[in-house]
């Protein structure tokens, strides 16, 4: 049997020869790098994972029908803290050209930032949450570059890093919902789950090697979404843990 490797870009779901159909769950190759700190207070970040939102292409101007949503998740130690706790966060945004090592872990650097605050109440065994919102870019010349998103946490003066999550920007849009009409599946030629799925439409998407006027053009976007450069003193704080 044939096995062919994932692509980034690509749509993939599980064809089935009794009805002759793809069917879901699909989904689209991701890219990680790290792994997520624990905090002084003992909260860890848990690994960034595939979820509904992260499927990502190009959108018409003001927003498309999928929006880009990386969520940082904190489980609380045990025995839980007696008191609330507040952080300030940061959501870094970058290309995949933007991960550098910095200290020996995985960072987004430079890069662009939304800051916002993430709370946990005192007691509760429920993880701390932050989330942060985006429509692709509009630009259909990023199609093909590699979108990536980082969160920074302060605690104690310090900066902790969860793990680096990158998607691939699709020119082509796709819904699931098509996958189940002939001849018009968004999922991709390759094998899962050891099931076919060469049959039906492919939609790939070729990875575009990313230069500094692409580079520049994603991060125009983010700004004109209301992501803002990163802050001379925080990237000097960043490097510094280097």
């Amino acid at each position: 049997v044939r096995v062919r490797a994932l692509r980034m870009g690509d749509i993939y779901g599980v064809w089935s020869k009794r009805d002759s159909h793809f069917h879901g769950r699909f989904g689209t190759p991701i890219k990680l790098w790290g792994t997520g700190a624990t905090l002084p207070s003992g909260f860890k970040m848990l690994p960034f994972h595939p979820q509904r939102g992260l499927v990502a292409e190009i959108s018409q101007e003001g927003g498309g029908p999928v929006d880009i949503s990386p969520t940082l998740r904190m489980s609380p130690p045990k025995p839980l803290p007696k008191q609330n706790m507040q952080w300030k966060a940061w959501l870094l945004i970058g290309t995949d050209q933007d991960v550098t090592l910095v200290g020996g872990e995985p960072v987004i650097a430079p890069g662009v930032t939304i800051p916002q605050t993430m709370d946990w109440a005192a007691g509760s065994e429920r993880d701390a949450t932050v989330s942060a919102f985006f429509p692709p870019p509009a630009d259909p010349d990023l199609a093909g570059t590699i979108a990536t998103f980082q969160w920074m946490v302060e605690e104690g003066g310090e900066l902790y890093f969860s793990s680096i999550i990158g998607v691939m920007l699709r020119l082509e849009p796709w819904e699931p919902d098509q996958a189940y009409g002939e001849g018009t599946s968004m999922a991709s030629q390759g094998k899962l789950g050891g099931a076919s799925l060469g049959r039906r439409k492919r939609l790939p998407q070729k990875r575009k090697k990313m230069g500094t006027i692409l580079r520049g053009k994603a991060l125009r976007w983010w700004i004109k979404r209301g992501a803002k450069p990163i802050p001379e003193s925080l990237h000097k704080a960043i490097l510094r843990k280097g």
